[in-house]
Order: structure tokens, then sequence, then C-alpha cells
């Protein structure tokens, strides 16, 4: 039988800051009867979904916050058996929905974001929020897939050990949309196996922008290029930011790869990037993307920001 609360089971209560729920069908009720104003839930406990009742979906929906109020409060999907399988949350629609302090771990989707989509010109902001061990198998964004003109806020948030089996983005995977992460981490996230053609072992970008302050990439890897990021006809602005023993198979070290066709300037300013012995030194500060013969070269001496 599938059990969707780890320790008590009990009927959404109302308080005075707002909708405590026990089970994902009652958050899904919740969110489903929501038309104007705010709405503020408070999920109490580790919510689980053995494949019954599918991922919990947010559409057309505003004014949501999505908060933790016990600890380890979140969402908890399973990697083992296909069958109990599942991706943790969608939105869609132009929804607006903040999340705070929760846990998503262990999502599964077929197609881009493992633990959370968010498409159809959708606005998210993830407050203290854990993505842990969340996988997609070829869509890109092991933990967290933005496309369709969405935007997501990121402060405070962790990804840990997230992988794209068949494609970009071992954490995130962003298209012609916008990306936002501050004080964020991205600790060993995968895209690809060595050899293989996938890129950007944390976060792809396409078409869209990353802006990244007080963030760091640590012991990510991609199978191809870009063993933390991926940049394709996008802007990247790196603040305070570190690279640490990121690698890509095909490409020496490999932390950042743009491609000769990003369409503005990719800026890294007041970052560091940590070397092992082997590899070369990081770029100049600051830099513009369709410099593609200075990307060259430095692919040619194996540098830490190259080039496909």
């Amino acid at each position: 039988p599938c059990t969707r609360l780890l320790g008590l089971l009990a009927l959404a209560v109302t308080t005075t800051t707002g909708l405590q729920v026990y089970t994902q069908d009652d958050l899904q009720q919740a969110i489903d009867g929501h038309s104007d104003g705010e709405l503020n839930i408070e999920i109490m406990g580790m919510l689980f979904d053995c494949g019954c009742d599918g991922e919990l979906t947010i559409n057309g929906k505003t004014g949501l916050t999505i908060r933790g109020g016990v600890e380890g409060a979140g969402f908890y999907g399973e990697l083992g058996d296909e069958e109990e399988r599942r991706q943790l949350i969608v939105i869609r629609g132009g929804s607006d929905v903040t999340f705070t302090g929760l846990v998503f771990k262990r999502g599964f989707a077929d197609y881009g974001g493992g633990c959370m989509q968010v498409s159809s010109s959708s606005s998210v902001a993830l407050r203290d929020i854990d993505f842990v061990e969340c996988v997609e198998d070829s869509g890109g964004g092991g933990a967290l897939k933005i496309e369709g003109s969405s935007n997501v806020q990121a402060k405070g948030v962790s990804f840990k050990r997230c992988e794209s089996y068949h494609n970009n983005g071992g954490a995130v995977s962003v298209e012609y949309s916008t990306f936002n992460a501050v004080n964020t981490s991205f600790t060993g996230c995968s895209a690809g196996v060595s050899g293989s053609s996938y890129a950007g072992g944390a976060v792809s970008v396409e078409h869209s922008t990353f802006n990244a302050v007080n963030t760091s990439f640590t012991g990510c890897s991609a199978g191809n290029a870009g063993g933390a990021v991926s940049v394709e006809h996008s802007t990247f602005n790196a603040v305070t930011t570190t690279f640490t023993d990121c690698f890509a198979g095909e490409v020496a070290s490999g932390h950042i790869i743009p491609t000769e066709n990003c369409t503005r300037s990719c800026r890294h300013s007041d970052n560091r990037v940590d070397h092992t012995p082997h590899r070369q030194r990081f770029l100049p500060r600051s830099y513009p993307c369709t410099h593609h013969p200075r990307i060259d070269s430095i692919l040619r001496r194996g540098a830490s920001l190259v080039s496909q």
C-alpha cells in the first residue's frame, strides 16, 4: 500500500498561519480549490507517493506559499522500482509560487525536471530548499527544469547528487527562461557518463539568463564538457562564485563551457576556481563569449573555461 506520510495521518487543519496539510491528496485539493488572493500552506511531514496519484500539479495558480511546518518536511520519491518512480511537482500556466524550508528528494522524470518542472511563463521562488538525489532520463535538469519564459529565484538552496542520464544540466536545465541563484550550492551533480555528448554537470543554460551570486560548484561533472556550467546563446553572470574540482570527460577540467554563439557577454567577477595540479589557470575576470579565438586557445591549453 502507498504511504503518503511518515509518522502522522490527519486531515487538513486551518490555523492562524495558514492551512496545515498531512497528505499529498490534501495538498493537491487545497491548491486546486485556491482561486483569488494569497494562500499559505504548511506541510506537516514527509510526503511520499508510490506512484498512486503521480506528481503534484500547480496550474494557473498565483499567490501560493508552500512551506515546511516541521523538520524534514517535503516531497520524497523512490528511484528503485520503475513503477514507483515519479516526478514530484509540475508548475505551469503562469503560476506564481513560493516554496520555503522544504526537501525534494529522489524525484524521477523521463523527460526533464526529476523533482520540479516549471513552464509556461510561471514564476517560482525557492527559499532554504534541499534538492537531493533527483534524477531525470532524457530531457535535462535532474532536479529542476525551467522552460517557456519562466523565472526561478533560488536563495539558500542546495543541489546534492542530482543527475541527468542522457541530457545536459545534471541539476538544472534552463531554456528560454531566467534562473537566479543566491547563496546556492551544487555538489556532486552530473550530466551523462564520461565520453557522452552531454554538458553542464550542474547547470545547462540555453537561450536564457543565469545569474549566480555567492554560489558554489563542487565536484560536478559532465560527459563531454562544462563540468559545472554549459552556456549556449545565453548570458551567464557570476559574482563571488567558486568552482572546485569540476571536470568533464572530453575536455581537460572544463568548469564552464560557452559556445561561440552567446548572444551577450558571459561575465565572471570576483570568482575563484580551485584546481588540481594538472589544470590550467582560469580566464581573466571578464571577457565576451563571442571572442571565440581566445576561447579556442584556452581549449587547446586545457583550461577551465572552454568552447566546443
